[in-house]
């Protein structure tokens, strides 16, 4: 088992330190250092008392539905660095040519794009988990918050970078750079806005209602855990459930890049 395993971390990290090299180490960096800076600024706020009309109001009654938004960014970030980085990670060695060298030697198709796609997911994963853990540390000590949602908020981002991750490594197979990470974020989107009518309590039809019942449920398996700190909130919805989907969804993109790459004719 672990001579089998081998070529797959060797893989695996070599795709890691490809994504890490040059101006992409730069880019990232900048982007960590300004997330950072935005939740250490918004987990401060909500602190304290206001005086509203007369009346003294105690502002950490505010700080869940607050705090809310600011994971949810982290989390459709996160999932959105990691179909970026999954559709570079075999598009450069495609081009390249790097690719067709390593499969010269007794690696399977399989072992390549899957040890690609685990470097891929290991970089924003760990940019994801220096966020994630950032937010929910400083939201615990300031705020007083319970960190379970938003541990599984960060859990179900992690599924969601899977599925987008591997979804966006599949148009990168047939598709220029551009319109795959077009289609991904046109994705992300239309999952947003249909989610969030649903969550609302909204009924669609159409292309949105169609997303909203069987797409991945990107965006409502990082809303729902969350709700747990505003129980106020008209969030609609069955964690486990859309948690469930999401989990099947991912390992069925996963599967299906697989079985492609290992198909499809190398350019």
């Amino acid at each position: 088992m672990a001579e089998q395993s081998r070529p797959f971390l060797l893989l695996a990290r070599e795709a890691a330190r490809d994504l890490l090299r040059g101006r992409t180490t730069v880019v990232l960096a900048g982007l960590c250092l300004l997330a950072l800076l935005a939740t250490h600024s918004c987990t401060g706020c909500f602190q304290g008392t206001a005086v509203v009309h007369g009346e003294e109001i105690d502002l950490s009654r505010f700080a869940g539905v607050a705090s809310l938004p600011l994971l949810v960014i982290l989390g459709l970030g996160t999932q959105l660095l990691a179909a970026a980085l999954a559709e570079e990670a075999l598009r450069r060695p495609l081009e390249t040519g790097s690719a067709s060298l390593w499969l010269v030697r007794p690696i399977r198709r399989e072992t390549y794009a899957a040890a690609r796609l685990a470097g891929a997911l290991a970089v924003a994963g760990g940019i994801g988990l220096l966020l994630f853990g950032s937010a929910i540390a400083l939201l615990a000590l300031r705020q007083e918050l319970d960190p379970e949602p938003a541990l599984l908020a960060a859990a179900a981002s992690g599924l969601g970078a899977t599925a987008l991750g591997a979804l966006s490594m599949l148009g990168s197979l047939f598709l220029p750079r551009i319109a795959t990470l077009g289609l991904t974020l046109g994705l992300l989107s239309a999952t947003l806005l249909a989610n969030t009518a649903s969550l609302l309590g909204g009924r669609l039809e159409g292309v949105l209602g169609a997303i909203d019942r069987i797409g991945p449920p990107l965006f409502a398996a990082v809303v729902l855990p969350l709700a747990d700190w505003a129980p106020w909130l008209p969030i609609r919805g069955n964690s486990l459930e859309v948690a469930l989907r999401l989990g099947l969804w991912a390992l069925l993109a996963v599967v299906l890049v697989l079985a492609v790459f290992r198909r499809i004719d190398l350019r």
